[in-house]
């Protein structure tokens, strides 16, 4: 956002100055919660540029500092705060009321302690922060809870209740109008009936997406073609599969897509074409 190097140095001099802190870091949570979905990374430098709210803020503003500064990190890959923040954060509206934030900490503590391995905790979290989430209709964060809960049990290969939570998700997302992530979901629903063995019903749903490529960037178009032909060779179906791939190859070749393509070329026998795709799935760095 063009405006926030000039803010960042407005907050600086108010600060500098001794202004009223309260009201300042006020305005830089409320600025930052307008970037952090969408623009994560200002989102960020903005809240850097106010650290001090830890130790001059009231308790208000610092569990919605930890709150906004988790999210914005844990959304560029960066490290997140320490524990005992983002704990106090949760503590603080379990108590204060406040169900949409609180449904918010719960998400992205459950999702920092998941990629963590600590799956119990976050399995707890996740599903109390769904019950907050359907209770207001917040349709946001009912897609990440869904979706979420999805590859929790992709991971743990519960495929019956994935399929439960895929569907939910793309219920959520159709009505928000997220055509990526409504790809996903069919990919995810895709999987799972593939694991419960409905391999016809599996091939139904991934064809769902095709439709919707148009709307993709190229990079994105390839990589969900590559999931078709991988489907489509996981289901028997080789001729269709070596369609989908070999479009993938020529809109973005990536080395997993070879790799697939010459899979399945040795299926067919053909060892001569196998070690040709083969080959070119090793000129990659890519592990």
């Amino acid at each position: 956002m063009r405006r926030l190097p000039f803010l960042i140095l407005y907050l600086s001099l108010v600060l500098a100055t001794g202004c009223d802190h309260q009201h300042t870091f006020n305005r830089v949570l409320v600025e930052a919660d307008s970037l952090v979905e969408q623009q994560a990374d200002s989102a960020c430098q903005l809240l850097e540029s106010v650290a001090d709210i830890m130790e001059q803020g009231d308790e208000a503003s610092r569990a919605y500092y930890t709150l906004l500064l988790t999210q914005a990190r844990y959304k560029c890959y960066q490290t997140v705060p320490p524990d005992i923040f983002i704990n106090a954060a949760v503590r603080y509206y379990e108590q204060d009321g406040n169900v949409s934030q609180l449904c918010r900490a719960y998400y992205y503590r459950a999702m920092t302690l998941y990629e963590r391995g600590n799956h119990e905790e976050a399995l707890l979290l996740l599903k109390k922060g769904e019950e907050l989430a359907v209770s207001r209709h917040d349709l946001l964060y009912m897609a990440k809870y869904h979706e979420s809960l999805c590859l929790v049990n992709y991971d743990t290969k519960y495929d019956g209740m994935m399929l439960h939570y895929a569907r939910l998700a793309l219920k959520d997302n159709r009505q928000l109008g997220d055509t990526s992530a409504v790809i996903r979901n069919l990919s995810q629903i895709s999987t799972a009936l593939y694991r419960l063995g409905r391999q016809k019903e599996s091939e139904d749903s991934i064809l769902k997406v095709l439709p919707l490529l148009h709307q993709m960037n190229s990079v994105s178009r390839s990589y969900i073609l590559t999931n078709i032909g991988c489907s489509m060779h996981a289901a028997g179906n080789l001729a269709s599969a070596k369609e989908y791939l070999e479009e993938s190859l020529r809109i973005n070749p990536m080395p997993h897509t070879y790799a697939e393509l010459g899979d399945i070329y040795a299926d067919e026998g053909k060892m001569a074409e196998a070690e040709k795709n083969w080959q070119e799935a090793l000129k990659t760095d890519d592990s």
